[in-house]
């Protein structure tokens, strides 16, 4: 596990989440930190982060960035298609209709939320001003970290609280309010996913007033009605509260208001690690829940959002990832082919001597019989092949008629006899071949032509006729 860290920079405070590997730190495994930034230029929080992350010894280059909810515009679309690349082009057409800015003032993303009744597909869609995103990329190079990702903050909540309460959740809808320093996010989800999100303004994690509670009841009253009005008229069986730990002491008045039992979800200031050396600890009134799921959720299952140079980021650290195993793989193959084929080699090599000191032996041994035994098969192959020949002629002779006249004798090293000659009738010609193919000693007789020409006022027949022979030219191993 390598160490990750992930960040978000509200309009208050700063949110620091470090995950170590599990031997660097044994006190636990993560560490927290938050500050607040209000007032502060873009240089002195960059100079905190540097300084925060310098205290603590982490050593990272990307990090991920959570997009507090207040800060993007949220919608839920149902649109008729199954194709990406049609969603795509049907988000991108609806954006200019939801906020009234140009293409190139906002970034956008979007994550499938599934299928509807009738085959459409639901997406919920965000949009965040782009300069916003560009000024934390601007801020955090000065630290020399790059931004991996930008992620909607309402996705690291939900992925939170259904890991650590998943024993909760059965086939129904539920609210989840994670409350932060200046405001809540309103979600509704089930065991899928993330149904609907709505941003709430409140000061309850700020001064805990029973004034600030009765508004935030109200207004979490109004987002379910207008979550009911888009959506589903199903109404959630539990509320999930979640984020600042000031804010659990409500947890009895918002069961009443909501007629809903209430379940809390562990804090980070709880059950995590935190260390006070960065800043003595961390405020009641700050939420980490979104932040602290980056450490361990993937990007991928969240709605996240692309700026143009952080995407040439993520397509360079990528290919330079492929690229470089690729390599490896290529280097680790190549190194495997040459050891194997220098072992061959070697292999072979050995062999090879070994057989000629074994030959070396074998004719100090034997004294010259190997020599001799060379040339008692070269007489025996001359024999042999005139000893054939002898026996061809023989046969040959038997078999020819008076009457056919030989001009052309050939056999070859393979037993391919050719004959030519003349006969003064057709049919001598014909009995002949008769003959061979009847005769033991020769097979697949083939008869090239015959023709008959006129010789001294005589008619003569010229042919040409091969065949193989049945005793073998070469001779006999012993």
């Amino acid at each position: 596990m390598k160490t990750k860290a992930a960040l978000e920079i509200s309009e208050s405070y700063l949110k620091i989440a470090v995950s170590y590997p599990a031997i660097a730190l044994k006190k636990g495994s993560f560490w927290f930190f938050a500050k607040k930034i209000s007032g502060l230029s873009d240089d002195q929080v960059a100079r905190l982060v540097t300084e925060t992350l310098k205290i603590q010894k982490v050593k990272v280059k990307y990090v991920l960035v959570s997009v507090p909810r207040n800060q993007v515009t949220v919608r839920n679309l149902v649109l008729p298609s199954q194709n990406q690349e049609e969603i795509l082009q049907m988000v991108d057409l609806n954006i200019s209709r939801i906020v009234p800015y140009r293409k190139d003032e906002i970034a956008f993303g979007y994550y499938v939320l599934g299928r509807d009744e009738i085959g459409y597909t639901k997406v919920i869609v965000g949009i965040a001003p782009i300069a916003g995103l560009r000024k934390q990329s601007a801020m955090l190079e000065k630290t020399k970290l790059f931004i991996e990702n930008f992620v909607l903050s309402s996705f690291g909540s939900w992925h939170r609280t259904a890991e650590l309460c998943r024993n909760e959740i059965k086939n129904e809808i539920y609210i989840l309010l994670d409350v932060d320093s200046n405001c809540a996010d309103f979600i509704i989800f089930n065991r899928e996913g993330l149904l609907f999100s709505r941003t709430i303004s409140s000061s309850v994690a700020e001064d805990a007033s029973a004034h600030e509670m009765v508004k935030l009841i109200g207004e979490i009253k109004q987002s379910l009605v207008i979550f009911q009005n888009e959506e589903m008229s199903k109404k959630p069986a539990k509320i999930f509260l979640a984020g600042a730990p000031a804010v659990l002491q409500f947890e009895k008045t918002i069961s009443e208001e909501l007629s809903l039992p209430v379940i809390v979800v562990p804090a980070v200031v709880s059950n995590e690690h935190k260390d006070a050396d960065a800043g003595g600890g961390l405020p009641v009134s700050v939420s980490f829940n979104a932040v602290a799921s980056l450490l361990s959720e993937t990007p991928s299952k969240m709605l996240t959002f692309g700026i143009p140079e952080v995407q040439i980021r993520q397509a360079f650290k990528e290919k330079t990832r492929e690229l470089t195993i690729l390599g490896t793989m290529g280097i680790y193959f190549l190194c495997i082919f040459f050891l194997f084929f220098l072992s061959r080699i070697y292999s072979y090599g050995a062999y090879l001597n070994k057989l000629n000191q074994n030959i070396k032996e074998l004719q100090q041994a034997t004294g010259g019989l190997i020599e001799q035994e060379r040339k008692i098969e070269f007489v025996e192959d001359i024999i042999n092949r005139r000893s054939f020949l002898a026996v061809f002629i023989s046969q040959l002779y038997k078999i020819t008629p008076a009457e056919i006249a030989f001009s052309y004798i050939n056999l070859d090293k393979s037993g391919l006899a050719t004959l030519r000659g003349q006969s003064v009738q057709l049919s001598d010609v014909f009995k002949f071949i008769t003959k061979l193919e009847n005769s033991p000693y020769f097979k697949d007789v083939d008869t090239k032509y015959t023709r008959t020409k006129k010789l001294k006022e005589k008619e003569v027949t010229d042919f040409e006729v091969s065949f193989a022979t049945q005793v073998s030219p070469q001779p006999q191993k012993k």
